[in-house]
């Protein structure tokens, strides 16, 4: 017989990840039996938390969802939490529990075995990374439920509020502040990527096969050159207190390239928006059906691979 479960999927968090772990539960809880104990506090009232912390982690959900970041495992009812996971991954295996990294680079637990697939946040969205779940869910047995008109309106009303906090920081002061803050990120990681890629192996003589120069860099824009083709990143701003118009252009040009970046044929031209993930984490979003987020150090990878596959017929410029 199939094992009975009380919940479909438990979220363990530390308390700064409350609001994304809710946001989670959100767009899960309208198919799926969700545990998240700030909103199940009075299922577990009078009860000895550590017993059912355990208990759910270990037994009665039928996967796990980790939101990791340095620190979890370490406050206590993570640290209840994590040896739950652990004896029950002794007993079952890694397949029930799904771990999503809030940092950048990406980290995991060591204990964690190198086959285990985690998700990428800031990459699939958290709408992306509910899918997963939900589909990692139904593989292990569940089967999803009618959202009721109830679930359906709080849930809208949570999403617009997240909505109304996202659009209140890009239209401010502190975000205009984090774009310019980010956009050097971004110029010095290029050029960070460059001075390796750049850089002769032991004992090798004269330049290499793959040689990227920076052309001109300002405030706003970077200008980067491999053979015939250019690569231009300009970053434009309406306002001077809100992101609303602006845009970031990475271009990709054959021939010659003017510091307007406007000589030469354009061969890609793909835009960015800066944005703000349910994380906290500030980056940017391709203005495409893709919607693909980049935080910066991400993106100056992505440029520069793009000009290199580009420049060397690995990839079409169309």
């Amino acid at each position: 017989m199939e094992e009975e479960y009380r919940y479909d999927v438990a979220i363990s968090f530390l308390a700064e990840d409350e609001a994304l772990a809710n946001q989670l539960a959100d767009l899960l809880g309208d198919r799926l039996s969700v545990f998240v104990y700030s909103t199940a506090q009075e299922k577990i009232a009078g009860a000895d938390g550590e017993i059912v912390f355990n208990r759910v982690f270990e037994s009665e959900a039928r996967t796990v969802v980790v939101l990791y970041r340095d620190g979890w495992g370490k406050t206590p009812w993570t640290r209840v939490e994590e040896t739950a996971i652990r004896n029950r991954a002794f007993k079952d295996g890694y397949e029930f529990v799904t771990f999503i990294p809030l940092q950048t680079p990406p980290q995991v637990p060591q204990w964690l075995p190198r086959t285990r697939i985690w998700v990428n946040l800031d990459r699939w969205g958290i709408k992306g990374a509910a899918a997963v779940i939900e589909g990692r869910s139904e593989g292990a047995g569940a089967t999803p439920h009618d959202e009721t008109a109830m679930e359906a309106a709080r849930r809208i009303e949570r999403e617009k509020a997240w909505e109304r906090d996202r659009l209140n920081i890009l239209h401010s002061d502190k975000g205009v502040s984090a774009a310019r803050k980010e956009l050097q990120t971004l110029f010095s990681s290029l050029a960070s990527i460059i001075q390796q890629i750049n850089a002769p192996e032991d004992g090798e003589a004269g330049p290499r096969e793959i040689e990227i120069v920076e052309v001109q860099r300002t405030d706003r824009t970077c200008y980067l050159n491999l053979g015939e083709v250019n690569l231009s990143i300009a970053w434009s701003q309406q306002w001077g207190n809100s992101l609303e118009y602006s845009r970031l252009a990475v271009q990709l040009w054959k021939g010659a390239l003017h510091p307007s970046g406007r000589f030469g044929k354009l061969l890609r031209d793909i835009a960015f928006h800066f944005d703000v993930t349910a994380t906290g984490q500030f980056g940017w979003r391709e203005v495409s059906e893709k919607e693909r987020f980049c935080p910066s150090v991400e993106l100056a990878d992505v440029c520069i691979k793009l000009l290199i596959e580009v420049a060397y017929g690995k990839q079409s410029p169309e």
